[in-house]
């Protein structure tokens, strides 16, 4: 290859660090070396580097270059290095006892990676490609496969069975029959793994071009009845006459058809549905199945698998809200007062995430219906609301609860359940946003008559 060209692709504080640890051997390993070296797109959010440095001197030595590391354990042998977006891991290559030679080293560190795609190596200083188990030869052919054997490398670290299932999505690989069959027969091991990584994993999955088929996969391994059992519990659950697919693949088939490479907002279809099978019931009077309930179970549901998996508050409210708001519908009855209500409940930073959805929930329920209709609908009555500024929340109400005391009101949780029955009356009637309206109101009817 080409080590100018390629030399142009790496962020310029490749160059620092080459500066701070000369002469010392410094090797690129991971996605950015193997797609550049295929002619494929260099750009990543993470790089990985692997220099022959003692760790011990390790962070002195990029310190005296200007660079700010964070160690990531001692154990592992790794300083992390923040780069504005990007975030560089240095591992410092293990001492082998008896092996001076250089290459072999290496070698002996790329032999306890995890996929032969990610065992490639290249040395920086003088432009060499190592690559001891074929990776170069598996990325051409579009293989995942496991360095060596599979088992020790699934041992070693269990979570890179759905690594190997990330990888095969992102890259439009397919996992070796081999590999496959390691991850089946080694499927129990993923309980070892912290849940923060496995979380870590599924959102990477949630972020391919089409993660329906990285479930598909785990489904097929055994590995998601250990990873998301509730998931699992879906498959084979049949619908009514208004879905094309069973509970399983309408979910899968909505994650795909959620466009915006958002993850969470994916995991939110992904979660969406979990609870039909339990609300599934035969109605009289649709003459049909019908999951009454479904979506507020489901938000509950999902907000007990997110705090399994670890993940933030702020998440867990998104997602939650998204769940239990995905079954509103702008039908022709719908009034103003239930979208300004249904925006309320949502909060208006997730009004958008909850038509993104709305719209692959619909067209995975029956590609042969026509959502648009109502999308559109529901969209033409969002944007009314927000070009009228109306009121959705007690910050945007003309009183506050300074207002409220001032009328006599005791402080504590009777003002902002005042505020919030104010609100209720203004998201019926928005014309009533007013402080003088406002005002009079609370004096008959949260004060009484001896207030005003």
């Amino acid at each position: 290859m080409d080590m100018q060209d390629f030399a142009q692709e790496l962020p310029e504080v490749v160059d620092r660090i080459l500066n701070a640890l000369a002469p010392h051997a410094v090797f690129l390993v991971g996605g950015f070396v193997r797609e550049s070296i295929l002619g494929g797109p260099g750009a990543h959010r993470d790089l990985d580097l692997i220099v022959d440095v003692e760790f011990s001197d390790l962070a002195a030595a990029l310190g005296r270059g200007g660079l700010r590391t964070v160690p990531l354990g001692e154990r592992y042998r790794i300083l992390r290095v923040p780069w504005e977006a990007l975030e560089i891991d240095i591992h410092s290559l293990q001492p082998t006892e008896g092996v001076p030679d250089l290459d072999a080293r290496i070698k002996a560190d790329l032999s306890g990676r995890d996929l032969t795609i990610n065992a490639v190596a290249l040395n920086l200083r003088t432009g060499e490609v190592l690559d001891p188990h074929g990776g170069l030869a598996d990325a051409r052919d579009g293989l995942v496969r496991f360095v060596g054997r599979a088992s020790d490398r699934i041992a070693e670290d269990p979570l890179r069975m759905l690594r190997a299932i990330r990888f095969s999505l992102l890259q439009g690989f397919r996992i070796t029959p081999e590999a496959e069959a390691a991850v089946t027969s080694h499927r129990s091991l993923i309980g070892q793994s912290a849940p923060e990584r496995v979380r870590d994993e599924l959102l990477r999955i949630l972020e391919a071009p089409f993660p329906g088929d990285g479930f598909r996969l785990m489904r097929k391994t055994g590995l998601l009845e250990l990873v998301l059992p509730e998931l699992e519990e879906c498959a084979g659950v049949g619908q009514n006459r208004h879905h094309a697919l069973d509970v399983f693949e309408h979910t899968l088939w909505t994650v795909d058809l959620v466009r915006r490479p958002d993850p969470v907002l994916r995991l939110a279809a992904l979660l969406h549905d979990l609870e039909k099978p339990a609300c599934k019931v035969y109605s009289e009077r649709h003459r049909d199945f019908v999951f009454h309930g479904h979506a507020q179970r489901g938000a509950s549901r999902a907000r007990q698998i997110m705090r399994r998996l670890r993940f933030a508050g702020r998440d867990i409210r998104r997602v939650e809200r998204l769940v239990a708001e995905h079954m509103f519908h702008a039908t022709p009855e719908v009034t103003p007062a239930a979208v300004r209500r249904w925006m309320r409940r949502l909060g208006p930073a997730r009004v958008r995430d909850a038509l993104r959805l709305t719209l692959a929930d619909r067209i995975a329920a029956n590609p042969h219906n026509d959502p648009l209709p109502a999308i559109r609908r529901l969209l033409r009555a969002v944007r009314a609301v927000e070009a009228k500024q109306h009121a959705l929340s007690r910050k945007d109400l003309a009183v506050d609860g300074r207002d409220l005391i001032a009328l006599g009101l005791p402080q504590g949780p009777r003002i902002g359940r005042a505020l919030d029955a104010l609100l209720e009356t203004v998201l019926e009637s928005p014309e009533r946003n007013d402080r003088e309206t406002l005002l009079r109101l609370a004096r008959e009817r949260l004060l009484g008559a001896g207030h005003r």
